[in-house]
Protein backbone atom coordinates (compact mmCIF):
# COMPACT_ATOMS: atom_id res chain seq x y z
CA UNK A 1 0.00 0.00 0.00
CA UNK A 2 1.17 3.27 -0.56
CA UNK A 3 2.17 5.48 2.12
CA UNK A 4 -0.23 8.82 1.88
CA UNK A 5 1.08 12.23 2.20
CA UNK A 6 -1.38 15.38 2.71
CA UNK A 7 -0.19 18.38 0.48
CA UNK A 8 -2.81 21.75 1.17
CA UNK A 9 -2.67 24.01 -1.76
CA UNK A 10 -1.59 20.96 -3.96
CA UNK A 11 -3.21 22.31 -6.95
CA UNK A 12 -0.74 25.90 -7.30
CA UNK A 13 1.98 26.06 -8.84
CA UNK A 14 4.68 24.70 -6.34
CA UNK A 15 2.28 22.01 -4.51
CA UNK A 16 1.49 20.76 -7.94
CA UNK A 17 5.48 19.70 -8.90
CA UNK A 18 5.34 18.55 -5.09
CA UNK A 19 2.34 16.22 -6.53
CA UNK A 20 4.04 14.40 -8.83
CA UNK A 21 7.59 14.33 -7.52
CA UNK A 22 6.12 12.16 -4.49
CA UNK A 23 3.89 10.23 -7.30
CA UNK A 24 6.88 9.55 -9.33
CA UNK A 25 8.60 8.34 -5.98
CA UNK A 26 5.69 6.05 -4.82
CA UNK A 27 4.06 7.74 -2.32
CA UNK A 28 -0.02 8.49 -2.59
CA UNK A 29 -0.39 12.66 -2.67
CA UNK A 30 -3.46 13.71 -1.21
CA UNK A 31 -4.25 17.06 -1.79
CA UNK A 32 -6.58 19.95 -0.29
CA UNK A 33 -7.00 23.28 -2.38
CA UNK A 34 -9.93 25.78 -2.33
CA UNK A 35 -8.78 26.95 -6.17
CA UNK A 36 -9.03 30.43 -5.35
CA UNK A 37 -5.56 30.95 -7.36
CA UNK A 38 -5.26 27.48 -8.72
CA UNK A 39 -6.97 24.54 -10.56
CA UNK A 40 -7.39 20.94 -10.32
CA UNK A 41 -6.53 19.74 -14.02
CA UNK A 42 -2.98 19.23 -14.08
CA UNK A 43 -3.03 16.61 -10.96
CA UNK A 44 -2.63 13.03 -12.17
CA UNK A 45 -6.09 11.20 -12.30
CA UNK A 46 -5.18 8.45 -9.35
CA UNK A 47 -4.75 12.04 -7.09
CA UNK A 48 -7.46 12.24 -4.55
CA UNK A 49 -8.96 16.01 -4.84
CA UNK A 50 -10.74 17.79 -2.12
CA UNK A 51 -11.99 21.28 -2.59
CA UNK A 52 -11.65 22.82 0.63
CA UNK A 53 -10.36 25.60 2.63
CA UNK A 54 -7.65 25.58 5.44
CA UNK A 55 -9.83 27.67 7.61
CA UNK A 56 -11.98 24.32 8.33
CA UNK A 57 -10.51 22.28 10.40
CA UNK A 58 -13.45 19.52 10.40
CA UNK A 59 -12.96 19.45 6.97
CA UNK A 60 -9.20 19.07 7.08
CA UNK A 61 -9.90 16.13 10.18
CA UNK A 62 -12.12 14.08 7.79
CA UNK A 63 -9.68 14.13 4.69
CA UNK A 64 -6.66 13.60 7.41
CA UNK A 65 -8.45 10.28 9.20
CA UNK A 66 -10.12 8.72 6.24
CA UNK A 67 -6.73 8.60 4.84
CA UNK A 68 -5.00 7.74 7.79
CA UNK A 69 -1.91 10.33 7.16
CA UNK A 70 0.65 10.45 9.54
CA UNK A 71 2.75 13.43 7.14
CA UNK A 72 1.32 16.83 5.72
CA UNK A 73 3.60 19.44 3.56
CA UNK A 74 1.74 22.92 4.16
CA UNK A 75 1.39 24.94 1.20
CA UNK A 76 -1.88 26.77 0.79
CA UNK A 77 -1.21 30.77 1.74
CA UNK A 78 -1.30 33.75 0.10
CA UNK A 79 2.09 34.97 -2.01
CA UNK A 80 2.11 38.16 -3.46
CA UNK A 81 4.66 40.98 -1.03
CA UNK A 82 2.93 43.59 -2.88
CA UNK A 83 -0.99 42.81 -2.12
CA UNK A 84 0.08 42.28 1.63
CA UNK A 85 0.88 45.66 1.66
CA UNK A 86 -2.32 46.87 0.51
CA UNK A 87 -4.57 43.61 2.95
CA UNK A 88 -2.46 42.98 5.57
CA UNK A 89 -5.42 41.37 7.31
CA UNK A 90 -5.94 38.81 4.39
CA UNK A 91 -2.20 37.39 4.85
CA UNK A 92 -2.95 36.84 8.82
CA UNK A 93 -6.44 35.72 8.85
CA UNK A 94 -5.31 33.30 5.97
CA UNK A 95 -1.35 32.70 6.62
CA UNK A 96 -1.42 32.05 10.36
CA UNK A 97 -5.04 31.46 10.97
CA UNK A 98 -5.13 28.73 8.40
CA UNK A 99 -1.95 27.27 9.83
CA UNK A 100 -3.46 27.40 13.16
CA UNK A 101 -6.59 25.28 11.80
CA UNK A 102 -4.27 22.83 9.97
CA UNK A 103 -2.06 22.25 13.38
CA UNK A 104 -5.47 22.04 14.94
CA UNK A 105 -6.77 19.14 12.97
CA UNK A 106 -3.20 17.69 12.59
CA UNK A 107 -2.73 16.85 16.74
CA UNK A 108 -6.29 15.78 16.91
CA UNK A 109 -5.75 13.23 13.94
CA UNK A 110 -2.23 11.82 15.06
CA UNK A 111 -0.02 13.34 12.12
CA UNK A 112 3.56 13.04 13.40
CA UNK A 113 5.51 15.09 10.25
CA UNK A 114 4.99 19.03 9.23
CA UNK A 115 6.57 20.44 6.09
CA UNK A 116 5.77 24.06 6.13
CA UNK A 117 6.50 25.70 3.23
CA UNK A 118 7.87 29.21 4.11
CA UNK A 119 9.68 32.12 2.57
CA UNK A 120 13.23 33.99 2.42
CA UNK A 121 11.29 36.76 2.57
CA UNK A 122 11.06 36.50 6.39
CA UNK A 123 15.06 37.94 6.41
CA UNK A 124 16.15 41.79 5.72
CA UNK A 125 18.32 43.09 2.68
CA UNK A 126 21.89 41.69 3.48
CA UNK A 127 24.87 41.70 0.95
CA UNK A 128 26.13 38.68 2.23
CA UNK A 129 24.52 34.69 1.47
CA UNK A 130 21.74 34.61 4.56
CA UNK A 131 21.86 31.39 6.40
CA UNK A 132 18.61 30.16 8.76
CA UNK A 133 20.36 32.00 11.92
CA UNK A 134 20.42 35.64 9.97
CA UNK A 135 18.31 38.37 11.20
CA UNK A 136 14.28 37.96 10.30
CA UNK A 137 12.92 41.37 9.77
CA UNK A 138 10.33 40.83 7.15
CA UNK A 139 9.91 44.45 5.58
CA UNK A 140 6.21 43.13 4.28
CA UNK A 141 3.02 41.65 5.95
CA UNK A 142 3.34 38.46 3.48
CA UNK A 143 7.02 37.97 5.30
CA UNK A 144 5.64 38.74 8.79
CA UNK A 145 2.64 36.08 8.37
CA UNK A 146 4.76 33.50 6.98
CA UNK A 147 7.45 34.11 10.11
CA UNK A 148 4.53 34.17 12.80
CA UNK A 149 3.21 30.76 11.58
CA UNK A 150 6.62 29.46 11.57
CA UNK A 151 6.73 30.59 15.50
CA UNK A 152 3.38 28.80 15.92
CA UNK A 153 4.32 25.73 14.50
CA UNK A 154 7.39 25.70 16.62
CA UNK A 155 5.29 25.98 19.61
CA UNK A 156 3.26 23.45 18.75
CA UNK A 157 5.53 21.18 17.77
CA UNK A 158 7.72 21.60 21.13
CA UNK A 159 4.26 21.13 23.21
CA UNK A 160 3.06 17.68 21.15
CA UNK A 161 4.27 14.65 19.18
CA UNK A 162 5.04 16.51 15.99
CA UNK A 163 8.30 16.95 14.51
CA UNK A 164 8.36 20.35 11.95
CA UNK A 165 10.72 21.55 9.16
CA UNK A 166 10.37 24.53 7.82
CA UNK A 167 11.56 25.50 4.30
CA UNK A 168 12.19 28.77 3.33
CA UNK A 169 12.16 29.01 -0.38
CA UNK A 170 14.02 31.70 -2.14
CA UNK A 171 12.83 33.06 -5.95
CA UNK A 172 10.90 30.05 -7.25
CA UNK A 173 11.30 29.65 -11.16
CA UNK A 174 11.11 27.20 -14.35
CA UNK A 175 8.86 24.53 -14.70
CA UNK A 176 8.44 20.55 -15.02
CA UNK A 177 11.10 19.49 -17.33
CA UNK A 178 8.23 16.89 -18.73
CA UNK A 179 5.95 19.81 -19.28
CA UNK A 180 3.08 18.00 -17.02
CA UNK A 181 2.88 21.08 -14.87
CA UNK A 182 3.66 24.52 -14.55
CA UNK A 183 3.02 28.58 -13.31
CA UNK A 184 -1.14 28.28 -14.02
CA UNK A 185 -2.52 30.86 -16.74
CA UNK A 186 -0.87 33.71 -18.27
CA UNK A 187 -0.79 35.79 -14.89
CA UNK A 188 1.83 36.12 -12.64
CA UNK A 189 3.86 38.15 -10.01
CA UNK A 190 7.14 36.23 -10.54
CA UNK A 191 9.66 38.04 -12.18
CA UNK A 192 10.48 35.00 -15.04
CA UNK A 193 6.68 34.51 -15.83
CA UNK A 194 6.47 38.23 -15.97
CA UNK A 195 9.17 38.28 -18.61
CA UNK A 196 7.71 35.32 -20.48
CA UNK A 197 4.11 37.24 -20.90
CA UNK A 198 6.09 40.06 -22.31
CA UNK A 199 7.96 38.03 -24.38
CA UNK A 200 4.67 36.57 -25.93
CA UNK A 201 3.08 39.63 -26.50
CA UNK A 202 0.59 39.54 -23.53
CA UNK A 203 1.62 41.76 -20.93
CA UNK A 204 2.63 45.38 -22.94
CA UNK A 205 5.66 46.57 -21.25
CA UNK A 206 8.14 45.13 -19.07
CA UNK A 207 8.44 46.74 -15.37
CA UNK A 208 11.50 47.11 -13.82
CA UNK A 209 10.44 48.39 -10.38
CA UNK A 210 13.31 50.23 -9.17
CA UNK A 211 16.86 50.40 -10.51
CA UNK A 212 18.69 52.19 -8.00
CA UNK A 213 20.10 50.10 -5.30
CA UNK A 214 23.14 49.68 -4.39
CA UNK A 215 23.38 46.27 -6.30
CA UNK A 216 25.70 45.17 -9.30
CA UNK A 217 23.04 46.71 -11.93
CA UNK A 218 20.81 49.08 -9.41
CA UNK A 219 17.99 46.27 -10.01
CA UNK A 220 17.33 44.22 -7.32
CA UNK A 221 19.40 40.69 -6.36
CA UNK A 222 17.36 37.52 -5.83
CA UNK A 223 18.66 33.46 -5.63
CA UNK A 224 16.29 31.58 -8.47
CA UNK A 225 16.00 27.75 -7.82
CA UNK A 226 14.01 25.55 -10.17
CA UNK A 227 10.56 24.86 -8.99
CA UNK A 228 11.58 20.84 -9.53
CA UNK A 229 14.29 21.46 -7.16
CA UNK A 230 12.26 22.62 -4.69
CA UNK A 231 9.70 19.49 -5.15
CA UNK A 232 12.52 17.50 -4.54
CA UNK A 233 14.05 19.01 -1.37
CA UNK A 234 10.25 18.33 0.05
CA UNK A 235 10.64 14.68 -0.45
CA UNK A 236 13.88 14.65 0.67
CA UNK A 237 13.50 16.05 4.24
CA UNK A 238 10.22 13.85 4.75
CA UNK A 239 12.01 10.61 4.04
CA UNK A 240 14.75 11.81 6.59
CA UNK A 241 14.42 11.81 10.78
CA UNK A 242 15.93 14.38 12.57
CA UNK A 243 17.24 14.47 15.65
CA UNK A 244 15.66 18.31 16.30
CA UNK A 245 11.86 18.42 16.80
CA UNK A 246 11.93 21.65 14.96
CA UNK A 247 14.20 22.59 11.89
CA UNK A 248 14.92 25.38 9.22
CA UNK A 249 16.23 25.53 6.18
CA UNK A 250 16.91 27.48 2.93
CA UNK A 251 16.37 27.05 -0.59
CA UNK A 252 17.90 28.20 -2.93
CA UNK A 253 21.37 28.03 -4.75
CA UNK A 254 23.76 30.57 -3.31
CA UNK A 255 24.05 32.50 -6.37
CA UNK A 256 22.05 35.66 -7.13
CA UNK A 257 20.73 37.41 -10.28
CA UNK A 258 19.67 41.04 -10.82
CA UNK A 259 16.13 41.87 -12.36
CA UNK A 260 18.06 43.27 -15.27
CA UNK A 261 20.29 40.48 -15.82
CA UNK A 262 17.35 37.99 -15.49
CA UNK A 263 15.36 40.04 -18.10
CA UNK A 264 18.76 39.90 -20.73
CA UNK A 265 18.62 36.16 -20.10
CA UNK A 266 14.52 35.86 -21.24
CA UNK A 267 15.12 38.38 -24.19
CA UNK A 268 18.26 36.05 -25.05
CA UNK A 269 16.44 32.75 -24.98
CA UNK A 270 13.10 33.11 -25.78
CA UNK A 271 14.89 35.33 -29.08
CA UNK A 272 12.46 38.14 -28.81
CA UNK A 273 12.47 41.81 -27.87
CA UNK A 274 10.30 43.15 -25.47
CA UNK A 275 10.08 46.74 -24.12
CA UNK A 276 11.16 47.53 -20.45
CA UNK A 277 10.63 50.46 -18.64
CA UNK A 278 11.54 51.92 -15.41
CA UNK A 279 9.22 51.96 -12.66
CA UNK A 280 8.98 53.10 -9.01
CA UNK A 281 10.30 50.95 -6.33
CA UNK A 282 7.83 48.93 -4.57
CA UNK A 283 6.50 48.83 -1.12
CA UNK A 284 7.74 45.74 0.60
CA UNK A 285 10.73 45.09 -1.73
CA UNK A 286 13.74 44.18 -0.78
CA UNK A 287 17.09 45.36 -2.17
CA UNK A 288 19.29 41.67 -1.89
CA UNK A 289 18.31 38.11 -0.90
CA UNK A 290 20.66 35.33 -1.60
CA UNK A 291 20.64 31.78 0.37
CA UNK A 292 23.43 30.28 2.48
CA UNK A 293 22.48 26.74 2.05
CA UNK A 294 24.84 24.96 3.72
CA UNK A 295 22.55 23.74 6.25
CA UNK A 296 20.73 21.76 3.71
CA UNK A 297 23.23 20.18 1.97
CA UNK A 298 25.37 19.35 5.19
CA UNK A 299 22.55 18.01 6.86
CA UNK A 300 20.09 16.02 4.25
CA UNK A 301 20.86 14.05 1.54
CA UNK A 302 19.55 16.52 -1.50
CA UNK A 303 21.49 17.91 -4.21
CA UNK A 304 20.36 19.77 -6.86
CA UNK A 305 19.56 18.92 -10.54
CA UNK A 306 18.48 22.25 -12.19
CA UNK A 307 21.02 25.02 -10.92
CA UNK A 308 21.09 26.41 -14.21
CA UNK A 309 19.12 30.17 -14.95
CA UNK A 310 18.45 29.17 -18.57
CA UNK A 311 16.87 26.17 -18.05
CA UNK A 312 14.93 27.74 -15.92
CA UNK A 313 13.68 30.55 -18.05
CA UNK A 314 13.54 27.95 -20.95
CA UNK A 315 11.00 25.62 -18.92
CA UNK A 316 9.28 28.30 -17.86
CA UNK A 317 9.04 29.84 -21.81
CA UNK A 318 8.26 26.44 -23.04
CA UNK A 319 5.15 25.90 -20.60
CA UNK A 320 4.70 29.41 -20.63
CA UNK A 321 3.65 29.26 -24.70
CA UNK A 322 1.72 25.86 -24.18
CA UNK A 323 -0.62 27.78 -21.24
CA UNK A 324 -1.34 30.91 -23.77
CA UNK A 325 -1.66 28.26 -26.74
CA UNK A 326 -4.72 26.86 -24.53
CA UNK A 327 -5.69 30.04 -23.42
CA UNK A 328 -5.90 31.50 -26.63
CA UNK A 329 -7.54 28.41 -28.32
CA UNK A 330 -10.69 28.60 -25.97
Amino acid sequence: MKTPVLITGGCGYIGSHIVHNLRDAGYQPIVVDNLSNSRSDLLPDDVPFYQQDVGDSAALKNVLQKHDIKTVIHMAAFLSVEESVSFPLKYYQNNVGGTCNLLEACLASGVKKLIFSSTGATYSSSEEPLNEDSATEPSSPYGLSKLMAEKVIRDVSTANELHAVVLRYFNVAGADPKERTGQQGIKASHLIARACQAANGDAGEMKIFGDDYSTVDGTCVRDYIHVSDLAEIHRVVMEQDFAEKFKIFNCGYGVGSSVRQVVDRVRAITGREFPVIKAPRRPGDIMETVANNNRLLNETKWRPQYNDLDLMISTAWNWYQREAALIKAK
